[in-house]
C-alpha cells in the first residue's frame, strides 16, 4: 500500500461540524523525513494526484516513469503527470531531491537537459533541503519550476482543500439539476429531523429554494446553492454517514401531498444515484456513522 499519512485530530476539538474537521486538517504538517527519497517521491506523487483530482478529468500520475527523448535517450523521471485542458495535453516531469545538502546548479542543469530533450514537457524540481546560491536562478533561466517542501501542501491540507472544494458549492455553481440550502459557517447542507429520522431536501430550481426558505422562515444564515455532480456525490455520502433520507421538494399542486404549500416526495438512495448522478461511481453500500446505525 506504500506510505500512509496518518491524520491525527486534537483531543480537545470542540467543533464537530464539517468546517471543524476541515480546520483541523489544514493544520496537518506531516511530510517525509529528509534522506528518504522514496517517501518524498510517494508524497509528491500523492500531492499532485490529489490536486489534479480536485478539478480535472483524464489525468495520469506515475512514479518512476521512463520518458524517451527526441534523440532516443530514455530518462527515468521520479514523478510524472499529464492532464488535458481545452483539448491541450499538458505533460509535467518532477525531480525529487531528498538529500542532506541543498540542490546545486549542477543538479538543476542535469535535469534541465533531460526536460529539454523531451519536447513539450514542463520540468519541476522539489527539494527537501532547499537550494544552493544560484540554483533557483539557473532553474528559471532553463524554464524549470523549483519548489521546497514547505511549498508543497501536506496530504491533510490537500484533503481539507478537497472538502472545501466539494462539500459546499460556490455561489457560481449551477444545479445539475438540484439546488438546496447550506450553512456557510459549517459547510453543511440543510436538513430537518422528525424523531430520530433525519431528512435532507433537494429542489429543482433556485426559486423553489428561496420560496421554501421564506415560507418556513428559515434563519438568514442559510444560503442557496446549486449542486454540480461533485457536490451531489458528497451530498449522498453525507446523507449516508448520517443515515439520512432525501426528499425532493416542490411547490404543491392539487394532486400532491402538501405541507405549508409544498409537496415532499422521498427518493431512495439508489434511485437518486441512478436517475440523477453521472459522476465517479459511488459505493453501493452506504457508510453509516456508528452513532446513527440502528
Amino acid at each position: 500500500m506504500g506510505n500512509v499519512e496518518i491524520i491525527r485530530f486534537s483531543k480537545d476539538m470542540k467543533n464537530r461540524s464539517i468546517a471543524g474537521v476541515i480546520a483541523e486538517l489544514k493544520k496537518s504538517e506531516t511530510r517525509p523525513k529528509v534522506g528518504d527519497g522514496k517517501a518524498l517521491e510517494d508524497h509528491v506523487r500523492n500531492v499532485f494526484q490529489t490536486l489534479l483530482d480536485l478539478e480535472l478529468e483524464n489525468t495520469v500520475v506515475g512514479r518512476g516513469v521512463s520518458l524517451r527523448g527526441s534523440r532516443g535517450s530514455v530518462y527515468e523521471i521520479d514523478v510524472y503527470y499529464e492532464f488535458e485542458i481545452a483539448g491541450m495535453r499538458h505533460r509535467v516531469a518532477i525531480e525529487c531531491k531528498n538529500s542532506s545538502r541543498p540542490v546545486g546548479r549542477d543538479d538543476v542543469l542535469a535535469f534541465a537537459l533531460k526536460v529539454q530533450d523531451c519536447q513539450g514537457v514542463i520540468g519541476v524540481i522539489v527539494s527537501a533541503n532547499g537550494y544552493q546560491s544560484g540554483a533557483r536562478e539557473s532553474a528559471e533561466q532553463n524554464g524549470l519550476k523549483v519548489l521546497s517542501m514547505e511549498e508543497l501542501p501536506s496530504i491533510g491540507q490537500l484533503l481539507a482543500l478537497r472538502l472545501d472544494n466539494v462539500v459546499m458549492p460556490g455561489a457560481e455553481a449551477k444545479g445539475q439539476p438540484f439546488w438546496t440550502l447550506y450553512d456557510p459557517g459549517t459547510n453543511e447542507p440543510y436538513s430537518f429531523a422528525q424523531g430520530r429520522e433525519l431528512f435532507g431536501v433537494l429542489f429543482f430550481s433556485r426559486a423553489h429554494v428561496e420560496k421554501y426558505a421564506k415560507t418556513c422562515r428559515l434563519s438568514p444564515r442559510w444560503v442557496v446553492r446549486g449542486m454540480e455532480m461533485r457536490h451531489l456525490a458528497t451530498y449522498v455520502l453525507t446523507c449516508d454517514f448520517m443515515r439520512g433520507r432525501v426528499l425532493i421538494v416542490q411547490p404543491s399542486n392539487e394532486n400532491a401531498f402538501e405541507l405549508n404549500g409544498f409537496e415532499f416526495q422521498e427518493i431512495r438512495r439508489d434511485d437518486l444515484i441512478a436517475e440523477f448522478y453521472s459522476g465517479k461511481p459511488l459505493s453501493k453500500i452506504p457508510m453509516v456513522a456508528p452513532s446513527r446505525r440502528k
